[in-house]
Parts: structure tokens; C-alpha cells; sequence
């Protein structure tokens, strides 16, 4: 979802720039007003929050559907304050990245 997210909160920067100056986005097809571009992102940002066919929040934490098996190491492996030895990163990947819980530690997207 990087590049989506980037995109969305570009397209919100150019419709407060274009909004304040008055002006609208001039593409070979037509004109767009700030308020449209303002709506395409707000459009994306709901995707990536549930609003799509799998009624599912790509944000892990954020709604009652989110993913649970996150890749990443932060995620995937338990918290040093719970256990405080040594992972490796063979050990980490073969420990915790193939086990069928959930993750130990929950990364939210705040």
C-alpha cells in the first residue's frame, strides 16, 4: 500500500495548493477540480480502511477485519520484554515467521 498512500496524500497536498490558488488540475482530458482530486484520494484511503469487496482494513489494527499475519520481523517475532534471549535471523524467520498464530506483537498503523 505504499505507493497508493503516497499518491492519495500527494493528491490531498495538490488539492489544498490548487484549492488556495484558485486554480484546477489541467490534464488532455478535461479539467479536474481540486474537489474531485481531493475525492480520488479519500476514495483510496477508504479502500485501504475496508471500504472494498473483502471488507477488510489493510491498516493492521484499525477495524474488527485486519491481517493477522503481518510480515514483519517487529510483528512476527515476540516482544525482547517477553522473552529477552537471542533471536537469530534464521532463528527468528524459522520460529516465528512460519507458525500459524497470530502474530505476537500488534502493529498498528497510528
Amino acid at each position: 500500500m505504499q505507493f497508493v498512500t503516497s499518491a492519495s496524500f500527494l493528491a490531498t497536498v495538490y488539492s489544498d495548493y490548487l484549492s488556495s490558488s484558485g486554480n484546477s488540475l489541467r490534464c488532455n482530458s478535461g479539467i479536474v477540480s481540486p474537489t474531485e482530486l481531493l475525492s480520488l484520494a479519500k476514495t483510496q484511503v477508504d479502500y485501504i480502511l475496508g471500504d472494498n469487496s473483502r471488507a477488510r482494513s489493510y491498516m493492521v489494527g484499525y477495524g474488527n477485519n485486519f491481517p493477522q499475519r503481518v510480515h514483519h520481523r517487529g510483528s512476527s517475532i515476540v516482544s525482547v520484554k517477553v522473552n529477552p534471549s537471542f533471536v537469530s535471523c534464521r532463528g527468528g524467520y524459522a520460529t516465528w515467521f512460519s507458525s500459524k498464530g497470530n502474530n505476537p506483537n500488534l502493529l498498528t498503523g497510528k
